[in-house]
């Protein structure tokens, strides 16, 4: 992967670097090695390539099936994530996105319908604030709009 972006920044073909899914990154652990270090060093890997590239990257990551027997399934908290201390540790912000009206969650605590509205809960940010903020969506465009 590392030499596969370096090559395409050298061709001005890569701005941003996505990984999706980091849980399932073959990260070839030594022996002895638990997951957790593993996928601590491949986080540090990854950061360190967006430096020294200049880059932004973009991590994504499972969530703990915990949240599902919670009533409050849409109040997300940095423990949500699989593996949580490894990644919270190496990120610079960690946000969850969701959609309240698929999680039955149609109306607000103050009525309003949440219908085509998403959340995005800023959970830790290094460099500034954290919080909710609120999106539309359109599911028969795949259209993000400001809220």
């Amino acid at each position: 992967m590392r030499a596969k972006v370096k090559l395409a920044r050298k061709r001005k073909q890569c701005d941003f670097l996505i990984l999706d899914y980091i849980n399932q990154l073959d990260t070839g652990h030594a022996q002895g090695e638990n997951l957790a270090t593993s996928l601590g060093h491949a986080m540090k890997r990854i950061k360190d390539l967006a430096v020294e590239e200049n880059i932004p990257a973009l991590v994504l990551a499972q969530m703990n099936r915990e949240i599902e027997k919670r009533n409050d399934n849409y109040k997300h908290k940095l423990s949500d994530l699989r593996d949580s201390g490894v990644l919270e540790q190496a990120a610079d912000v960690v946000f969850f996105i969701n959609r309240p009206e698929l999680q039955g969650n149609g109306k607000g605590d103050d009525g309003e319908s949440l219908v085509g509205i998403g959340n995005i809960n800023i959970l830790k940010n290094r460099n500034g604030a954290t919080g909710t903020t609120r999106f539309r969506y359109n599911t028969h465009m795949t259209r993000i709009s400001d809220y």
